[in-house]
């Protein structure tokens, strides 16, 4: 990202200490203006109603602001890979989505 380092697994920490959130994964998106923009995918907690406007203030309130995440999308389960690990690649395509509906 142009000028600002943004790391997703410090993102995704930051994401996951909301007591709604069990799970996050953040990804970078091709932008128009900043070049990259981090793009979310959270599962809530159990019973959680946690929506996308309270996750972006707490992003906000609880780190940079240049890295809270631009858009978020909740997911019933993140997807897993053969090595059991986060399939970032299977994201990728939404997180672009996600990215260009933001109409930026």
């Amino acid at each position: 990202m142009r000028g600002e380092n943004i790391y997703p697994g410090e993102v995704e920490k930051l994401l996951e200490r909301h007591p709604g959130v069990l799970q996050a994964a953040v990804l970078s998106a091709e932008d128009e203006i900043k070049g990259q923009i981090p793009i979310a995918f959270v599962v809530r907690s159990q019973d959680a109603t946690v929506d996308e406007h309270e996750l972006k203030q707490f992003a906000l309130s609880h780190g940079p602001a240049y890295a809270h995440p631009r858009a978020i999308a909740f997911l019933d389960a993140l997807p897993v890979g053969g090595t059991h690990k986060v399939d970032r690649a299977a994201l990728k395509p939404q997180a672009a989505q996600l990215a260009r509906g933001l109409n930026r």
